[in-house]
C-alpha cells in the first residue's frame, strides 16, 4: 500500500485523489479487489483519468497482491 497506493489515496486510504475517485476506506474488501480486477482488464465504468491511472498500477499487481493491499485497508477503517 505504501509504495503504490498512498501517495494518491493517502496515509490510511482517507482521501479521494480526484473528483470521481472512491475512498478506500468506504469500499469492502471484495469491492476494492473486484475494482482493480476491472481495472486491469480495462473494464472500469469510470472512463476518465483515474481509470487511465489506475489501470497502469492494476496490471503492475497480481491478485494475491491486491487481495492483502484490501486486507490492510480493512484494518485502516478503525484508525481514522
Amino acid at each position: 500500500y505504501d509504495s503504490k497506493c498512498a501517495r494518491c489515496h493517502g496515509e490510511k486510504a482517507e482521501k479521494s485523489s480526484y473528483a470521481n475517485a472512491r475512498i478506500l476506506t468506504k469500499l469492502s474488501k471484495n469491492e476494492i479487489v473486484e475494482s482493480v480486477k476491472d481495472y486491469r482488464r480495462n473494464l472500469s465504468d469510470i472512463q476518465s483519468t483515474t481509470a487511465f491511472i489506475m489501470r497502469a498500477e492494476a496490471v503492475g499487481v497480481n491478485d494475491n497482491q491486491v487481495k492483502d493491499v484490501a486486507a490492510y485497508i480493512e484494518t485502516l477503517k478503525n484508525h481514522k
